[in-house]
């Protein structure tokens, strides 16, 4: 964009005096600070306007709302009061409204001029988006949609003209919210009202197009975020198929459609993964209860259908990969499950050493499972890689599991019942170490009645040595590493932290004379790092900071998480250091808030974590007299600790931002419904009264 000033010099304009009537041609002229540019769009809500914000030096969009605005005091101090709130948002898949104005008494509002072109000039180019392109497109639009419906605002005509896609691919969500600002009366649930043009309306108001309208809206009844939810399943399912999923003759045929008819899921591509349908299916089931609650949801499965190998396109060529695609070709994860990769680790040597990728195939299952713990770690692999272990319930009692790689099904072992966390293999796979009852024991993997081994109160993490001992670390055995004995007996004390520090073990190392074990203060969110511990002279070096789960890959790297994150490290094992820097090589590794991630890994190179975030995410309830427990306006985060005011209005709490735990301090107004943050530090500032 040019100059302002020498912009204005070249193109002399006229001013438009305050109550001079709205011109609809109004290139070439100034609107208040706006130098009017050219017509950009003309539809329901009003005509837009490239044009250049002359104080700022900028380039917006000006949108002039229809005339019938004047008319209406009452609706047009309610859509001022409305736009405000949407003049709020701020998040990157959301174009801003920067102002509200008058041209006259005609209102108009100046909005965030997006480049690029909008989804529905994309689909009547190419007529349908591959996976590869819609699926990261659609996860972006999901989590502006999430940041919206976290402040309450739904927008209610989402389709594809209203959403914009930048020339670097980031998706931006046009009018968020304005349909509910354009309303006539808030209050009522009158029928909605249908246009395309402000001719074919007597008050140029949309709040919806009939394509995308939800059953519940086509029938005017009262509408929350799952009317939006259903319109995004209808862009995606456009997307994909290159056809609107509801187009009558007129737009009571339409309206007829969506009532009665259901989708024809045939027509979607045979290459849609069963995820991808299974999204669609709950974002289009026509009675809102069944349909996704929350945009969160729909986020959540997104993303990880984007970790699965299925809805990349078949047969497509061989291309260089980056480091990171090519150091660890990790593994898809189902919500519920475990999830495990054939020779994940092993790509990552192969391109060290310049041998074809193809060469080792990598291959990606995603296993369900009854419900795990969720603290700790709850999951073990064998060291070849064939067998999985897990500590699931399973008639509301915890058991240990065993699956083979070979078999459809995994099977609890009997004798494991109360089983708790952290099962273990022995280095040739044949037995298996757990706790339960405060005792540690092993389990041959055939069956059979299970071994005690000691006593383990406590216990945080157990490891089965290359000499036959199993080094653990129990609270009553004091913060070090403990051994003992495989076959049982006294254990004995292999470190002794400095005061104030404990230690976990993690692995043995190759060799069998260091083992890799994390340290941390008495709390595990203390100054958490990974080191090297040798069991000849008790000697402790640090490695990384900042996390306390890691593994030693036969590919020569540490490969350890940081939060939701895994990160690769290249590890010299005879000289006890990292010789490189770290690269991110997966997302959505379940974590807890002290830093322990759910990952193992095998020594054929096979990948075994459980997905999800790295801190619990919950719901902010609230609970009256009758029992009920609406829950309040906001996605599920990691909110924590929240304390009410004595006067009843507003709620402090404390919520995470970072995967290694820290916070800060935020407050809910009740009436406002708005959550304020109150500290800004890069350090947990929690626990408010």
């Amino acid at each position: 964009s040019e100059d302002s000033d020498s912009f204005l010099e070249k193109s002399p304009v006229a001013q438009l005096s305050p109550n001079e009537a709205v011109d609809p041609k109004l290139e070439g002229r100034v609107v208040s600070h706006y130098k009017i540019l050219e017509e950009i769009g003309r539809g329901g809500m009003g005509v837009v306007y490239r044009a250049m914000d002359t104080m700022l030096n900028r380039p917006v969009a000006l949108k002039v709302l229809p005339e019938a605005f004047a008319q209406d005091k009452d609706r047009l101090a309610r859509f001022e009061r409305e736009a405000r709130v949407l003049a709020s948002l701020n998040h990157p898949n959301i174009a801003t409204i920067h102002e509200i104005g008058h041209l006259g008494e005609v209102p108009f509002l100046v909005l965030e001029l997006v480049p690029g072109e909008t989804l529905a000039d994309a689909l009547a180019k190419s007529g349908c988006l591959p996976l590869e392109e819609a699926l990261p497109l659609f996860k972006q639009i999901a989590e502006g949609m999430e940041a919206a419906h976290d402040r309450k605002i739904i927008h209610r005509d989402l389709k594809p003209a209203n959403i914009k896609i930048t020339p670097d691919g980031k998706a931006k969500v046009l009018d968020f919210g304005l349909a509910k600002a354009f309303e006539e009366d808030a209050a009522a649930g009158s029928p909605t009202s249908v246009t395309t043009s402000i001719q074919g309306t007597r008050s140029g108001i949309i709040l919806g197009t009939a394509t995308y309208m939800s059953p519940e809206q086509a029938r005017g009844k009262r509408v929350d975020q799952r009317t939006d939810i259903w319109a995004f399943g209808c862009c995606l399912y456009e997307t994909l198929v290159g056809e609107p999923l509801f187009r009558g003759a007129t737009i009571s045929d339409t309206i007829a459609q969506i009532l009665s008819t259901e989708p024809d899921w045939e027509a979607l591509p045979e290459t849609t993964p069963e995820s991808i349908r299974r999204v669609l299916r709950r974002c289009l089931n026509k009675d809102p209860q069944r349909r996704f609650r929350d945009v969160w949801d729909v986020r959540v499965e997104l993303e990880e259908a984007l970790n699965e190998p299925a809805w990349a396109p078949k047969g497509a060529a061989a291309e260089p990969l980056s480091f990171q695609k090519r150091a660890l070709p990790w593994v898809a994860a189902g919500v519920l499950g475990l999830a495990a990769a054939g020779v994940g680790l092993w790509s990552l040597w192969s391109w060290m050493n310049t041998t074809p990728a193809s060469s080792h195939p990598v291959t990606r299952l995603t296993l369900s499972t009854p419900p795990l713990p969720k603290i700790g770690q709850a999951i073990a692999i064998s060291p070849d890689g064939t067998r999985l272990a897990f500590i699931a319930e399973d008639d509301n009692v915890t058991k240990l599991f065993v699956r083979s790689m070979d078999q459809l099904d995994a099977q609890p072992i009997d004798g494991t019942e109360r089983a708790t966390w952290h099962p273990f293999f022995s280095p040739d796979g044949n037995w298996i170490g757990f706790v339960a009852n405060n005792k540690l024991k092993k389990v041959a993997v055939a069956g059979g009645t299970p071994a005690t081994l000691c006593n383990a109160p406590h216990l945080r993490g157990a490891v089965w040595g290359f000499d036959d001992q199993i080094y653990f670390r129990s609270r009553s055995a004091g913060p070090g590493v403990t051994k003992v004995s495989a076959t049982g007996g006294t254990p004995q004390i292999v470190s002794k932290p400095e005061e104030g520090k404990q230690h976990y073990p993690l692995e043995a190392l190759p060799g069998g004379e260091n083992l890799l074990v994390a340290r941390a203060g008495r709390g595990w969110s203390d100054d958490p790092e990974i080191g090297v511990l040798s069991l000849g002279t008790g000697e402790y070096r640090t490695l990384i900071e900042k996390t306390l789960t890691a593994h030693h890959s036969p590919t020569g790297h540490l490969v350890f998480a940081r939060g939701g994150r895994l990160l690769a490290a290249p590890f010299n094992t005879k000289r006890l250091e990292l010789t490189g820097p770290s690269v991110p090589v997966l997302e959505g590794v379940r974590s807890s808030m002290s830093n322990f991630s759910n990952f193992v890994l095998a020594d054929d190179g096979t990948l075994l974590y459980v997905p999800g975030s790295s801190a619990p995410q919950n719901k902010l309830v609230w609970v009256n007299r009758d029992g009920e427990a609406p829950p309040l306006p906001f996605s599920r985060r990691p909110f924590g600790s929240p304390r009410i005011s004595p006067d009843g209005r507003r709620i402090a709490l404390d919520l995470s931002y970072d995967f290694e735990g820290n916070a800060d301090i935020w407050v809910y107004d009740l009436a406002r419904e708005t959550l304020t943050r109150l500290t800004l530090a890069e350090a947990r500032e929690g626990l408010p009264v």
